[in-house]
């Protein structure tokens, strides 16, 4: 057991993690599962492709994608409930695309820790 306000080191170290509010245990899981009660997706990924609309749609059918923003012409940001990277390279060449760039930002302990509190302190303002 570990316990330690050094978030970053926490993600590092352990395979489970339990967040305490008021000295109750208000959270617990692995990072991943804390990402999806938390902030709603767990990963965030950024795609640079050639190829129009037929990768975008390719993009919104695969399983486990939430949503898929376009960022410009050939940019998409894709956010997904587990690691699809290589769904999504796969997609795009399926679709008759080209993958360009291709990376994920994969939720961060503290990330998940300042949005859990942040929700609480809205909830508790509104009840107040």
């Amino acid at each position: 057991m570990l316990s330690s306000h050094l978030l970053h080191q926490v993600q590092a170290v352990c395979d489970r993690v339990g967040l305490f509010h008021r000295g109750r245990m208000v959270l617990e899981g692995t990072v991943h599962d804390l990402a999806q009660r938390v902030l709603g997706g767990a990963y965030r990924i950024h795609l640079e492709a050639e190829g129009g609309p037929a990768v975008e749609d390719a993009l919104r059918r695969l399983p486990d994608v939430i949503q898929v923003v376009r960022g410009g012409v050939q940019t998409y940001h894709i956010e997904t409930r587990s690691d699809l990277r290589a769904d999504v390279a796969r997609s795009v060449i399926e679709a008759g695309g080209k993958v360009l760039a291709l990376s994920a930002d994969i939720p961060r302990l503290d990330e998940i820790y300042a949005r859990y509190f942040q929700k609480k302190e809205v909830a508790y303002a509104v009840a107040a």
